[in-house]
């Protein structure tokens, strides 16, 4: 094993996943602070922890969704240890599949708890085209080339590595690290800022990146950009004419409001 594949299998041994006790507090919470006649339909475990960048004291990050008609249509939790963020379920089928809001959408993609009757599977395709835009991913470069911060490059990282899992393994999975080893990826860049970003938990001496380091990360990501696009070209032509928003929305209404 590589000084590289070491370090990764520390990374991912690292066990920042919610436990079964917490996804109990969680749903608990969210039933306590929806109306009673609200359904919830996903919650999903995101951010840091869930991208495998965080460390044991940070919060855990949770997005998820709602039914429930006449009501907020976004609806924040903030409490010690859980930040969680809800969307009602007509507009993510009214503005976020439609409008292509993929950071939205990405944080969706690592539910552990599902209604029995949400079509998952579906969501899962009618996610893809959201994330077939490279500019978000572009912004993002663009971000750390001017702040220099390692959490910027993580997010950049994010943004290419969580979508190419997907359209390559057809399944999702968020932490990136995971990711690079499952699809056989070098990317000593991510270990550096991960390593960077939570410098002062591990010993690491460094906060910030030298010149260096920030040039060979850039570089590193556009090859790993240059990666994504070849992905994306090959595999754009499955999703070109077809509705797939629509055929979602007209599933959901079946299932939740006929």
């Amino acid at each position: 094993m590589t000084d590289y594949e070491e370090q990764l299998e520390e990374i991912i041994n690292t066990n920042l996943e919610l436990d079964e006790k917490r996804k109990e507090e969680i749903i608990a919470m969210i039933e306590e602070l929806l109306p009673p006649d609200a359904k919830i339909i996903l919650l999903s475990h995101t951010g840091s922890r869930a991208f495998g960048w965080s460390w044991y004291n940070y919060d855990f990050d949770i997005h998820g969704i709602y039914k429930r008609t006449n009501y907020w249509d976004f609806v924040h939790l903030g409490r010690s240890y859980y930040d969680i963020n809800l969307y009602e379920l007509a507009h993510i089928i009214d503005m976020d599949i439609p409008r292509k809001h993929s950071d939205v959408l990405m944080n969706m993609l690592n539910p552990f708890y599902l209604d029995d009757d949400f079509p998952f599977d579906d969501f899962i395709k009618v996610t893809i085209p959201s994330f077939l835009d490279i500019r978000p991913i572009i912004q993002q470069i663009e971000r750390f080339k001017f702040d220099l911060l390692p959490r910027s490059a993580l997010h950049a990282y994010r943004l290419i590595l969580v979508p190419l899992y997907l359209l390559l393994k057809g399944k999702p999975k968020l932490n990136v690290f995971i990711i690079a080893k499952e699809l056989s990826l070098e990317l000593r860049g991510l270990i550096l800022c991960r390593n960077r970003y939570i410098a002062e938990h591990i010993g690491e001496e460094k906060k910030y990146l030298e010149q260096e380091e920030v040039q060979d990360i850039l570089r590193e990501l556009y090859r790993l950009l240059d990666y994504y696009r070849q992905v994306v070209r090959e595999k754009q032509k499955e999703f070109e004419d077809k509705d797939l928003a629509s055929e979602f929305k007209e599933k959901i209404i079946s299932i939740y409001y006929d």
